[in-house]
């Protein structure tokens, strides 16, 4: 999902974070070597990173 798509749940879930500070946390996340980018977001085990917390 981009951005845009993802920005109105961004919102819902973070509401006291500005358009800018939820675009550096999407990058951070979604981003090229972020968490969930699609080479990083499951490991060999098939589980995603997030299910490892």
């Amino acid at each position: 999902m981009s951005f845009e798509e993802m920005l109105p749940f961004m919102q819902k879930m973070h509401p006291d974070f500005s358009n800018s500070e939820l675009n550096e946390m999407y990058k951070a996340c979604h981003g090229e070597g972020g968490m969930m980018s699609e080479t990083n977001a499951v490991n060999v085990e098939g589980e995603s990173k997030m299910n490892s917390f």
